[in-house]
């Protein structure tokens, strides 16, 4: 008899949007984040993480943006974690 491999849960996301007041190169992440497990979109395009890339995003709170933000910018960083306790599947879905 074939056996089934077990079904994986579905990650979880969370999504927030914030919009500068001013111009600004950093924004701090209400609740915090778990560093490695977010993406960021500045006006609707994924921006990548990373050292001489678009943004830093290593200490849990605060995201540092190789550029500067604008009033008229919108950013949404969506966090993403798996549900099963037992088994963390979180690092398929880093970049």
């Amino acid at each position: 008899m074939r056996q089934v491999p077990p079904r994986r849960p579905k990650p979880i996301l969370a999504s927030s949007l914030y919009e500068p007041s001013a111009n600004v190169n950093t924004l701090t992440v209400t609740g915090g984040y778990e560093p490695g497990f977010i993406w960021v979109f500045v006006n609707g395009i994924k921006i990548i993480e990373g050292s001489n890339r678009d943004f830093i995003a290593n200490d849990g709170i605060v995201i540092d943006f190789a550029g500067t933000l604008t009033s008229t910018d919108i950013v949404e960083v969506v966090e993403f974690w798996d549900n099963d306790q037992a088994v963390d599947y979180r690092a398929e879905f880093q970049n």
